[in-house]
């Protein structure tokens, strides 16, 4: 159940690829829970399989997240403390290797930010969502 300003507000937005459990938090509406009871389904099979929900947990990360983009920094630095460690502890050639793996994992983690950068803004959201309109009417 849903308001009518919060369904404006949700189909209001420009997006073609749509997510709608991350629109419906997204927009930032109040959020009231209903307890229900939970009955077994008296006839048929749901077609929702392991291969379908992945897929679908996929897409609401990739619509809603850029974290996976930036996951290359994370990993440069982890490279980079290791590769350290390498070449004082064990061998050059070692952490020579890393520390070329870490430059690259960085190059990639920038790439990343900046794909996130223009995933976020060819997706025209808007800045914000009034959640209502007051208007002042000034009478002589």
């Amino acid at each position: 159940m849903m308001k009518r300003s919060m369904c404006d507000a949700v189909l209001d937005m420009p997006e073609v690829n749509r997510f709608s459990k991350g629109i419906f938090s997204w927009v930032g509406f109040k959020k009231k829970w209903l307890e229900y009871e939970n009955i077994e389904r008296k006839a048929g099979e749901t077609k929702w399989n392991f291969r379908k929900l992945l897929k679908y947990a996929f897409e609401g990360i990739m619509a809603y997240t850029d974290m996976p983009l930036k996951l290359p920094f994370y990993l440069a630095a982890f490279s980079l403390v290791l590769g350290v460690i390498m070449l004082f502890a064990y061998s050059v050639v070692s952490g020579l290797v890393l520390f070329v793996g870490a430059a690259t994992l960085f190059s990639l983690g920038v790439i990343g930010t900046y794909i996130g950068k223009i995933h976020t803004q060819v997706k025209n959201r808007p800045i914000y969502i009034a959640k209502e309109i007051l208007s002042y009417d000034k009478h002589d």
